[in-house]
């Protein structure tokens, strides 16, 4: 007895079910895709107010700047906020250590100078270490060596001078 193909139905299609003549497709498998790596990604929507942009952009990451050079101080702060950066600023080793504790949870990165008025920046960056593991970035404008080698024992991520 051989099958009707339904009326205005697609090819193939016999009274709601799909004809299996087709053997040279592959099968249909549960699990990763392998052609997604072709394929331009799309991006997830995710569910209203979980990591939208708003929610993005009402968290701004901080960064704790702490250099007793105002020029320093002031073009870094102006270069990351129109990056869309908050930016924290010290003058000194205490005022730093005042603005991380006050901030220590929300901060992003650290960025400390070496030579400072009341302490070096390597003393800083130890007692960052001890109670955080968030990045820190040496800056100097001493181009010895030593110093670069020592900040980034004491646990630096990177050293700019």
């Amino acid at each position: 007895h051989a099958a009707r193909a339904q009326p205005g139905a697609p090819h193939g299609v016999q009274r709601g079910r799909q004809e299996r003549h087709h053997r040279n497709r592959p099968p249909i498998r549960a699990g990763p895709d392998p052609d997604a790596r072709r394929r331009p990604a799309q991006a997830a929507r995710p569910a209203a107010g979980i990591g939208t942009e708003e929610t993005v952009l009402m968290t701004p990451r901080k960064i704790l700047i702490v250099d007793d050079d105002q020029k320093i101080r002031s073009l870094l702060k102006t270069y990351l906020e129109k990056n869309q950066y908050e930016v924290l600023l010290a003058h000194d080793g205490a005022s730093f250590m005042a603005e991380f504790e006050r901030h220590r949870d929300e901060i992003s990165l650290c960025i400390l100078d070496v030579m400072l008025p009341d302490t070096e920046g390597f003393t800083l960056c130890q007692s960052v270490r001890r109670r955080s593991e968030v990045p820190v970035i040496m800056l100097t404008a001493s181009a010895d060596e030593t110093d670069r080698i020592v900040g980034l024992e004491l646990g630096a991520d990177d050293y700019l001078g």
